[in-house]
């Protein structure tokens, strides 16, 4: 079987190790858009018509189903309701099958903070009180490879002494790029449990598909919208994450943009107000 997934740039990494510990016969297509990173800082009308492109390419690429890789794309998605014609794996609403309880602290992107999806998830499993914190730099020093020393220690500090104020039990890494900095939170945040929904959206794919999964090998295409050798760069030094053999091709942004998204048209323009132009 092929499993899609798509990220902005290396965060969905987390995701894919996640996934191919749990299904290691699949093979994986996953979008690197590199050139339009970041996503967490872009309007969500912006980031639902970059997802949509996306799920279309991956459509076309024969995947059986696609898999979230970045926690601001699925928050966009959330408020789409038409059907994205093929099995859609939420990152978001997997946090719901974590037993989550008393005060819950949630850090992720400017964006997907903002949207307050990750604080509807736990308030919708009785979560009754949730504090939000935007961590958007974790990402650029994530995508630089940047996961340890004295500057992270003081950025992870300015980010996350607000959230030790709040004295959480449980800190949700509502990004996919944060489980690559958990040795740095954790040390912010002893003793406090790092809920990560790249595992928890794993196991339910796993649960669904691993049964029904030949074992062709496994093997991970990359497709990138950026510099491919800048991203090579980037795997080199996350290979703990990426253990299968893989491949990297180029994917023009112009090609996506293209790509038609007329399933989708009338449910996009019902939820937001679309430029002209």
């Amino acid at each position: 079987m092929k499993i899609g997934l798509f990220d902005s740039g290396i965060g969905g990494l987390s995701v894919l190790y996640e996934l191919v510990k749990r299904i290691p016969s699949a093979r994986y297509v996953y979008v690197a858009d590199t050139f339009r990173a970041p996503y967490g800082t872009k309007p969500m009308e912006d980031i639902l018509r970059i997802s949509l492109e996306i799920l279309s390419f991956l459509k076309l690429k024969g995947v059986d189903c696609i898999v979230s890789g970045c926690n601001t794309s699925d928050a966009s998605l959330q408020r789409f309701k038409s059907d994205l014609g093929i099995p859609y794996y939420s990152i978001v609403k997997s946090v719901a099958f974590n037993e989550l309880q008393g005060k819950v602290a949630v850090i992720g992107t400017e964006a997907t903070v903002k949207s307050g999806i990750y604080k509807s998830q736990l308030e919708n499993i009785g979560v009754t009180s949730v504090f939000q914190r935007s961590c958007q730099f974790f990402v650029a020093i994530v995508e630089e490879g940047i996961t340890k020393g004295k500057m992270v220690d003081a950025i992870a500090k300015f980010y996350l002494t607000p959230v030790k104020r709040y004295n959480p039990s449980s800190v949700v890494l509502g990004c996919t790029h944060f489980p690559h900095l958990r040795r740095v939170i954790q040390s912010q945040l002893p003793g406090v449990f790092l809920c990560d929904p790249a595992r928890s959206v794993a196991k339910i794919v796993s649960r669904d598909w691993r049964d029904r999964t030949q074992s062709v090998g496994n093997f991970a295409e990359f497709f990138v919208t950026g510099d491919t050798r800048a991203f090579l760069r980037k795997l080199k030094r996350f290979r703990s994450f990426l253990k299968i053999p893989y491949s990297i091709s180029k994917l023009d942004v112009r090609y996506l943009e293209k790509l038609k998204v007329s399933d989708y048209e009338k449910d996009f323009r019902n939820n937001w107000h679309v430029r002209s132009g």
